[in-house]
């Protein structure tokens, strides 16, 4: 199925055409989550189990994981496949040649979609 048919059955499915981002910043995170070793996953399991009702998709910002190295990554991957189906998972970059996005869909993340620069 191709990516706008994806989104119409999320939208319709879910009554919402609201795409969230996920953007995680440790300064701004909840005392609770922010006292992990590695908050990245716990605060991207918190915003989707918080919204997952009122969402059709989520824009995971890829810049603010990799900021932390590896672990980053880690969490990227683990919050990108904890979004449950329906809902779809974009990728905000944003790349700027084919062959990352390629990269991000074929070897890595999982995205249903990747930004890309123009």
């Amino acid at each position: 199925m191709r990516f706008i048919e994806q989104l119409g059955v999320a939208q319709i499915q879910q009554g919402s055409r609201i795409a969230l981002g996920i953007v995680p910043h440790p300064p701004t995170m909840p005392a609770a989550l922010a006292r992990y070793d590695d908050p990245f996953f716990p605060y991207g399991k918190a915003v989707i189990e918080a919204t997952r009702d009122h969402v059709c998709a989520y824009v995971v910002h890829l810049s603010a994981y990799l900021a932390h190295g590896g672990a980053g990554a880690v969490a990227l991957e683990r919050t990108l496949a904890y979004v449950p189906a329906p809902l779809l998972r974009i990728l905000h970059a944003p790349f700027a040649t084919g062959e990352y996005v390629r990269a991000a869909f074929e070897d890595s993340f999982g995205a249903h979609a990747v930004t890309i620069a123009a």
